[in-house]
Order: structure tokens, then C-alpha cells, then sequence
């Protein structure tokens, strides 16, 4: 917090890592499955969930606010072969990141800024996709 009367530097004011119509969520993910550990706060993310031969985007160009093990300058992750990201979504990304987390495995690969997937599902099988199954009893 600045004190009353501090002088600040305006080129030290950053924008909310969070906004208020943001959520976090936290995926752990081994270091295999998401760029083999080279990932950094600051980075955008793709999620991609895989069942059996089925694989879909949940969610792309997601921001990393946090990473566990990682230097908070945004350095690489440590040695550790499993840990966990943190990521800025709004209300539907929680819940489609959420059921993926609990259905399946995910795969966290870095956002390069290409445009959205147009074809997310490979083979065409039929097989359940998370972010389409139903709750029906």
C-alpha cells in the first residue's frame, strides 16, 4: 500500500493479475504434461483434456497468475516432477477445467497466440467429452 504523501513512479503500477470478473484455479500437472516444466507466471496456457484416444481444448490462452516451485520472477520450474499451476478464467472455463480435472487427463501446453482451435476432438469416436457430459439421473 502507498502511505499518504509516498511518491510513486506511475511506470511502477501493474494491472490486476486477477480482475474481479476472473477466477483461479489451480492444476496440478506432472512435468510431462505441460511443456516439460518450461512454463512461467505471465504465460497463456491451453488446456487440452485427453480420455482414452479423445483429446479437446477445455480452454485456450489462459493466464498463469501463479506456479508452484517457480522462482515468482517467472523463472522455470524446479526439479520437482509434478507441480501445480494456477490460472486466470471466468465462470465457465472454472467449470469446464473442473470437470476435465476429475474426468480424464489433461495436457497444459503454451499459448503461442495462433488463432482458436477449429478442430479439437481427434478421432471422432464418440467418446464422453467432459465439458459436454450430462448430470441427468
Amino acid at each position: 500500500p502507498v502511505q499518504a504523501g509516498e511518491m510513486f513512479v506511475e511506470s511502477e503500477l501493474v494491472e490486476s493479475v486477477n480482475p474481479i470478473d476472473q477466477r483461479a484455479i489451480a492444476l496440478a500437472v506432472g512435468r510431462d504434461h505441460a511443456v516439460g516444466g518450461d512454463i512461467s507466471i505471465g504465460d497463456r496456457v491451453d488446456v487440452i483434456w485427453v480420455d482414452d484416444d479423445v483429446a479437446r481444448y477445455v480452454v485456450t490462452g489462459v493466464e498463469v497468475i501463479d506456479a508452484t516451485n517457480s522462482e515468482r520472477t517467472g523463472g522455470a520450474f524446479s526439479a520437482s516432477q509434478t507441480f501445480s499451476l494456477t490460472v486466470a478464467v471466468d465462470d465457465v472455463q472454472a467449470l469446464k477445467l473442473a470437470e476435465a480435472l476429475n474426468s480424464g487427463q489433461i495436457e497444459v501446453v503454451r499459448s503461442t497466440g495462433a488463432d482458436a482451435p477449429v478442430a479439437d476432438r481427434l478421432p471422432d469416436d464418440g467418446a464422453a467429452d467432459p465439458a459436454e457430459s450430462a448430470s441427468s439421473p
